[in-house]
């Protein structure tokens, strides 16, 4: 995790710090106020997935400026849990370029509250959902009531979604590795074969029995 900020504005950060603690209060409570603008030139980038899980431990709920999620490529960004103590974004959040984030359910917490003080974009990920769909797909579920990559595979097949030859080519990527299944997906995704939701949640079963 990167911090890039510009010395001017040091001294307005430490000065908003005295007030935010009461951010989400005065969110509710002065809503008809426009908020404060993000501060230009103070990111935090999150480039690894060890920086996204590294984040949980300092228990940090608020961050200051811009946030942008984009893999470099050394560790590949599967998902934000890590994010998931973060219920304040003074800023702008960007997460894009990430080609094996299929997770998002770290922001829940954050989205649900509203208090993002910029703009969300998702863009060119592995999977790109709405804040709606964010939401949705992460939604407490009974572990008990959860399908097994098999049932899933069962269903796309019994549902005419994918024919047997694909079932088990995406069986057989599973075997090898979380990333090969995750190639094999985009393909199928980009192909129009699986829908971006489908692949998301073939991904999410495989990974969780891994």
């Amino acid at each position: 995790m990167k911090y890039h900020s510009h010395p001017s504005y040091k001294i307005i950060v430490l000065k908003i710090v005295l007030v935010l603690g009461l951010f989400p209060m005065a969110n509710s409570l002065f809503g008809q106020f426009p908020p404060p603008p993000p501060l230009p030139g103070v990111e935090t980038l999150f480039e690894t997935q060890t920086e996204i899980d590294d984040f949980a431990e300092g228990g940090l709920g608020v961050i200051f400026g811009n946030i942008r999620i984009a893999d470099n490529g050394t560790d590949p960004i599967t998902n934000l849990d890590g994010l998931s103590l973060l219920n304040s974004v003074i800023g702008n959040v960007v997460i894009e370029g990430n080609e094996e984030l299929t997770s998002y359910c770290g922001l829940v917490t954050l989205l649900e509250l509203g208090n993002i003080l910029g703009s969300f974009e998702v863009v060119d990920n592995f999977w790109n959902p709405t804040t709606e769909e964010i939401l949705e797909e992460c939604e407490f579920q009974d572990p008990e009531e959860e399908l097994s990559l098999a049932e899933i595979l069962q269903a796309f097949l019994d549902d005419g979604v994918l024919n047997k030859g694909q079932v088990n080519s995406l069986s057989k990527q599973a075997t090898k590795s979380l990333k090969a299944l995750s190639k094999h997906l985009a393909a199928f995704a980009r192909a129009g074969i699986l829908t971006e939701d489908e692949a998301a949640l073939i991904f999410n079963s495989a990974e969780s029995e891994s």
